[in-house]
Parts: C-alpha cells; sequence; structure tokens
C-alpha cells in the first residue's frame, strides 16, 4: 500500500468547504440486500453519515450519497451504466465493488474490460474524482476453487495496481473481527435465506463500514 495519502483530491475538497459527492458502484452488496433498512443500517448509508457527521460540522463541506448500486450485475454489464447513473452526479469520491459479483464470471478479460471501463468512465468525470476499489467476502469455504473458500480478490486487485487506486480488503477486515470476537460468519449472515453466503445483516453492514472509516482516518491521517 502506498505510503501517501491516495483520496487527496476528497480531502482538498471537504477541507475547501465544498460538495463531496460520494458513488457507491457494485452489486447487491452496495445494495445492501440483507440491511434491516437500507436508507438507515446499509454500510453505504453509514459511510455517508460518518462524513457528514465528521466533516461537515468543522469544514461546512456537504457530503451527498449517490447510490449506483444494481443487484445481480457484474462489472461488465454496470460499465454501461455509468454514464447515466454516475457520471452526471459530478462524483468526487467513487467506492467500486464487484469482487464477489465477478468471481464466477468464465472471460477473466471481460471483467478486465469492464472494471477498466468503469475506472476510466469515472475518472474522465470533470471533477478528477478518486476511485477506491472494495474487496468483499464471503462464508468460508463457500468458493470451491481457491484454498480458503473465500473470494479470490487477486484481478481486482492487479487492477487497482495497474490505475494507482487504493484496495480496501473488507473480506480480510471482517474475517479478522470475527476471529478476534469469537464470532462466525453465521453472526454477520442474513438469517432469512437458508445457504446464503454474502450477504449481510445489520452487525455485517457494520463491520463493513467500520473496516472502511478505519481506512479513511488512515487516509486523513497520510493526508496531514
Amino acid at each position: 500500500m502506498s505510503k501517501a495519502c491516495q483520496v487527496y483530491g476528497t480531502i482538498e475538497r471537504i477541507k475547501a468547504a465544498s460538495f463531496v459527492n460520494v458513488v457507491y458502484l457494485g452489486g447487491s452488496l452496495t445494495v445492501a440486500a440483507g440491511a434491516g433498512d437500507s436508507a438507515v443500517t446499509s454500510w453505504r448509508r453509514l459511510f455517508s453519515r460518518y462524513m457528514y457527521e465528521r466533516f461537515h460540522r468543522v469544514y461546512h463541506c456537504q457530503p451527498m450519497e449517490v447510490m449506483a448500486g444494481v443487484g445481480a450485475m457484474e462489472s461488465y454489464g454496470a460499465v454501461f451504466t455509468v454514464e447515466r447513473n454516475v457520471k452526471p452526479h459530478m462524483p468526487v469520491l467513487a467506492f467500486v465493488e464487484f469482487c464477489v459479483n465477478d468471481r464466477g464470471a468464465p472471460d477473466k478479460e471481460l471483467v478486465k474490460k469492464g472494471m477498466e471501463g468503469i475506472i476510466r468512465q469515472i475518472k474522465s468525470c470533470s471533477t478528477n474524482p478518486d476511485v477506491v476499489l472494495l474487496g468483499a467476502g464471503v462464508r468460508p469455504g463457500a468458493i470451491d476453487d481457491t484454498p480458503e473458500g473465500l473470494v479470490d480478490h487477486a484481478l481486482h486487485r492487479e487492477i487497482a495496481d495497474y490505475y494507482g487506486l487504493p484496495f480496501i480488503d473488507i473480506q480480510s477486515y471482517m474475517h479478522g473481527v470475527l476471529e478476534e470476537r469469537g464470532q462466525t460468519w453465521d453472526d454477520v449472515s442474513i438469517a432469512f435465506e437458508t445457504g446464503d453466503n454474502w450477504h449481510l445483516n445489520d452487525y455485517g453492514n457494520k463491520l463493513w463500514f467500520e473496516c472502511m472509516r478505519e481506512w479513511f482516518e488512515d487516509q486523513w491521517q497520510r493526508y496531514e
């Protein structure tokens, strides 16, 4: 990971009392299917509220949530939604998560094209937004073709490294916290669908948010 702040533009806008439109682009994990009330307890709403409460009162910036998630969508489908769902909102910061939905794609080159198309389109906005890739996770043993049965983030990490973008490993963070607390994936999994290995309840969304909050606070310190 770079030792320098990787969301410099976002922090500059916060300190300049400017608008800070934050885009959330991904599949059903971004939509927060499984949260009790996605408008209150989803990880993205928790992060949006944190941005407002943490920075608006000090710097008078205007954080705004732009929900661009589409359930059951892979990156190579979502690439066609950026022009309509993202760019008109003049994003300053964009979180992109497709590791889980891209995991079973047989054509990895198509995934690369989708992710690169998403990144290039977002970066072409006049606001020159900071783009951050997220690596969500699953119940251990859920993925048959990886040693630990977890989502392999290698392809999306490679793309992040190529474009010099930060990558937040939500999967490792959540499993680490659960292990520390003597808990299992059952504690974060939704209860109303048997065998669901990735959608998160309110507690799971809270852990996801806490990972992002820690990361952003670290970026703030790097900026300082």
